[in-house]
């Protein structure tokens, strides 16, 4: 069984990224099978349980977290060196999503998890801390977006980024394509590159995970994302320019 690990402050994921960098060979595309989770939240407070990374084709995965009572679902991609996860609480009466944003080796995942407690009436996060060579407000305002899916032609819509709470790096997103309203959250990082790691939920049965590259000093941002809706999973790019 391989390690998971999934830092809710990012501090020891970070260091281990770092150190893993430094003595350890490039990133690979990350191998299905069993996870230990090993996690460390905001209070100090050890996380455990187990995973299960499944191989769906090509960049896809499909996931599942068990930690302590709790079962979530996920959905992941894998931009190499980032890999993208969403999950959702299953059976839970929120649909507040938990992202994961995973750099992959071959014994190990090493991450930073944020997630948002949907059952408190003021958001309440737990974040990673963020590399302090990042400029995050070069994010905050509205995008044009346009998505495309394969098969089907591009359609063209806003998407908003809002600072989420006072950690940098940490955001609230918003996106709308027509009468469509998607809500969400992001962080901004990365073990080797300038990402953007986003997720919405819109109940366990429907959720999707975005991995944009952060491009032009935060003008220009190439996504791309996975989601799965009643089961269904499938793939596409975004590209986003500041209005």
């Amino acid at each position: 069984m391989r390690t998971l690990c999934a830092a809710l402050t990012g501090i020891a994921a970070l260091t281990s990224i770092a150190g893993a960098q430094a003595g350890r060979a490039a990133p690979v595309p990350p191998p299905a099978g069993s996870y230990q989770i090993t996690g460390l939240g905001d209070d100090g407070s050890r996380n455990t349980g187990t995973s299960q990374l499944a191989l769906v084709s090509g960049t896809k995965y499909s996931a599942s977290w068990v930690i302590g009572p709790n079962t979530y679902a996920g959905v992941c991609i894998n931009t190499n060196p980032t890999v993208s996860c969403v999950s959702c609480p299953q059976g839970g009466a929120h649909a507040a999503p938990t992202l994961f944003q995973y750099f992959a080796y071959p014994d190990r995942l090493d991450g930073i998890t944020m997630e948002l407690a949907a059952a408190q009436a003021t958001s309440e996060f737990l974040l990673p801390a963020a590399p302090a060579r990042l400029n995050y407000q070069t994010l905050l305002g509205t995008y044009t977006a346009r998505r495309t899916v394969p098969g089907t032609a591009p359609t063209t819509g806003t998407v908003a980024f809002r600072s989420a709470i006072p950690k940098p790096g940490t955001f609230t997103i918003e996106w709308t394509f027509g009468a469509v309203k998607s809500a969400g959250i992001a962080i901004r990082g990365g073990a080797t590159a300038d990402v953007v790691t986003a997720a919405t939920c819109a109940g366990a049965v429907a959720y999707s995970a975005i991995d944009y590259t952060v491009t032009q000093g935060g003008k220009v941002l190439n996504g791309k994302w996975i989601q799965t809706v009643n089961g269904r999973i499938t793939t596409g790019t975004e590209v986003m320019m500041r209005q």
